[in-house]
């Protein structure tokens, strides 16, 4: 399972913004005019040079991949977590402050705290958070976890469909969103097959194609012609 304490199962930076432009062109065919429901989101023009791969889960838990390139990283919130400031004994302990060591060993060439202040309402809003320079395996700062089987809550948030394969996301999303998902359209997205009109409507009948168009440029995700 991935999580901070397993990440050599969590794809690199670049295949990870693959893997991120797939599940959100994925979500903006299966939920057209519902923004606000989708879980995964990915800007390709965040910044000059940075892209944004996010997801929020509805219930106020949401991680973001912030991706530059000097590197990248990943942060995320489980406010059910014992890391979380929503834990009574870390708000008593530490009150609002991160987890002592969550940033130790961050390069200041990954500096992100623009990015960060577009997700979280205060800078406790954060349970875990891992980087990787120039395409490296991913790292964490200097911690000691909490006991528990997922003490930062990264595990319930990344495993869920993070491992790169079109079934896990095809058996998450007809669950979340509640329509029939062909693990053979996922695979055509995941592979970055060029969008048509012809594919869409085989996911989504109900979506408008010059709709997607603009969501797919937004994503950076390929169109034919």
């Amino acid at each position: 399972m991935i999580s901070t304490r397993n990440l050599a199962k969590l794809p690199r930076p670049d295949a990870l913004a693959r893997l991120g432009q797939s599940m959100a062109m994925f979500d903006a065919i299966l939920m057209p005019d519902d923004w606000d429901q989708r879980c995964y989101s990915f800007d390709a023009k965040w910044s000059r040079g940075e892209r944004v791969f996010s997801m929020r889960d509805g219930s106020g838990d949401f991680f973001f991949v912030w991706l530059a390139k000097a590197g990248a990283v990943l942060q995320g919130f489980a406010h059910e977590s014992a890391m979380s400031p929503w834990s009574s004994q870390r708000s008593k302990e530490r009150g609002r402050e991160p987890f002592p060591g969550m940033f130790a060993g961050l390069p200041k060439s990954l500096a992100y705290a623009k990015t960060a202040a577009s997700f979280c309402e205060d800078k406790g809003e954060v349970t875990f958070c891992a980087w990787s320079v120039g395409g490296a395996p991913w790292r964490i700062g200097d911690i000691a976890f909490p006991k528990g089987k997922d003490p930062d809550g990264s595990e319930g948030l990344l495993s869920s469909t993070l491992d790169g394969k079109p079934e896990t996301y095809a058996k998450w999303a007809k669950v979340y969103s509640g329509s029939k998902v062909s693990t053979a359209h996922v695979k055509k997205i995941f592979g970055h097959t060029p969008l048509t009109q012809a594919l869409v409507r085989a996911i989504n009948p109900d979506a408008e194609f010059a709709d997607v168009k603009k969501e797919a440029r937004s994503i950076g995700y390929p169109l034919v012609g």
